[in-house]
């Protein structure tokens, strides 16, 4: 029997992996702890460099290593859980990294290109030093510019390529940012919106550092990623779209796909598991046909909801009145249904312009851990009538309340997790299966 005096060290340096395995999660990750609320590495973006990705995986097999030391048994119940899943985490990323995914940096819905103008939106701009922060953040754009152009590179020499259409998309996000003045750009809002305490001096220099940044470093950066793709990279991307056409993918695909669900179901057990789920939808959908009385085939009536005026929003201010309605209506009732509601607050946001065009349908940012900032529902208004209405009640309620809400905002209130379990479990690796199953 292991006594009180042998578990509580063991207890001692589990916690101590655990908040030296996030502190550098943060570090490697400062747009995401400025997500989180952390603003210690407001002033940072992310170092897309291979020494920087092989500090990583090397970090993460020197903490399994360590935690691998601790004897499990010795722990409690609550944390060999922590243990069990401390060391899942730390084995996808060392696992994933023979597959060399920070070759593909970019794509249509994430990457230097619009994840910096998205930070606008979760960077605290209080005082002086968060709009300086601020400016050396977006002054690092060229250098990760570089590392990001350096990194395709290295895909164009080991076949790991994106596909065209999704180059294409890239291409078009980019053009967006390439603009002809800079008070057009996103990233000078914050100089639009000032607090009134500052004072003129301090509103006119910065406002004027901040255009000189983005003339001087963003713009001609931006313009080189875009030559660089247009020329250079697109010519060699893949015209097929899907893991099977790169190196090694057939296994890179697997081992995601494992990753993901958390079981040992094969690609094509998952894929069988869909296509029963969807012969049972479309028995539905049959019987909903004929209770409106509908004359056709389920092609035909899938037509007939997408072309119906009556479905179709008018504009962008319908989509979001919509979802806030439905929000106000849900939240009415949560105290009926749940026992328990997360304090955070829920807010309705319209996807930027700049990345709305490739962005999906809707998607959920979780509050700051300190209640600073509260939770986004994020809402695509692009092409409006495409928007159809009678979906987006069950969006709302799976993106918002209670779905994601819920689920991310209550795990964010377990002050007795690690913080890798109360803030990172939804990023990758993840656990998609119970995130999506879930909301």
């Amino acid at each position: 029997m292991t006594s009180q005096v042998e578990i509580l060290p063991q207890v001692s340096s589990l916690d101590s992996l655990f908040r030296e395995y996030w502190d550098f999660v943060l570090e490697s990750w400062p747009s995401f702890a400025t997500y989180l609320g952390d603003h210690r590495y407001d002033d940072k973006l992310e170092d897309l460099s291979q020494e920087a990705y092989d500090k990583w995986t090397s970090r993460a097999e020197d903490l399994l290593g360590r935690v691998s030391g601790i004897s499990k048994e010795s722990l409690s119940a609550k944390d060999r859980i922590n243990y069990d899943l401390f060391s899942r985490e730390l084995i996808q990323r060392i696992g994933v990294a023979r597959f060399r995914p920070n070759l593909l940096p970019l794509n249509q819905l994430a990457g230097p290109h619009i994840d910096l103008p998205q930070l606008t939106a979760f960077t605290r701009f209080s005082t002086v030093v968060d709009y300086e922060n601020y400016v050396k953040r977006i002054g690092a754009f060229p250098a990760q510019v570089d590392r990001t152009i350096s990194r395709l590179e290295d895909g164009v020499r080991s076949g790991i390529l994106l596909p065209r259409v999704a180059v294409e998309a890239v291409l078009s996000q980019i053009r967006i940012q390439v603009i002809s003045t800079p008070e057009s750009s996103p990233l000078y809002g914050p100089a639009k919106r000032f607090p009134e305490s500052f004072s003129e001096n301090d509103k006119d220099r910065l406002s004027g550092i901040i255009k000189n940044t983005i003339v001087e470093g963003v713009l001609p950066s931006y313009r080189k990623l875009l030559e660089y793709l247009e020329k250079q990279y697109l010519p060699m991307s893949l015209e097929e779209v899907g893991y099977w056409a790169l190196p090694n993918g057939d296994a890179w695909y697997r081992f995601l796909v494992q990753s993901y669900t958390t079981t040992d179901l094969t690609p094509e057990q998952i894929h069988d598991l869909g296509l029963k789920e969807l012969s049972k939808i479309q028995q539905e959908m049959k019987l909903i046909m004929r209770q409106v009385g509908f004359d056709g085939d389920l092609q035909a009536f899938s037509k007939y909801l997408r072309s119906e005026p009556k479905f179709q929003n008018t504009g962008a201010e319908s989509i979001l009145s919509g979802y806030r309605q439905f929000l106000n209506d849900i939240d009415s009732r949560v105290a009926h249904l749940f026992g328990r509601i997360p304090s955070a607050k829920c807010e309705v946001k319209e996807i930027e312009s700049f990345r709305a065009k490739e962005a999906p349908v809707a998607h959920y940012y979780q509050a700051t851990d300190d209640g600073t900032r509260p939770a986004y529902f994020y809402a695509n208004t692009y092409k409006p009538e495409t928007r159809l209405t009678f979906q987006m009640e069950a969006i709302a309620y799976h993106e918002a309340v209670p779905g994601h809400h819920f689920q991310i905002a209550l795990q964010q209130e377990l002050r007795g997790l690690p913080e890798f379990r109360r803030n990172g479990g939804y990023v990758w690796p993840g656990y998609t299966a119970f995130i999506e199953g879930w909301g």
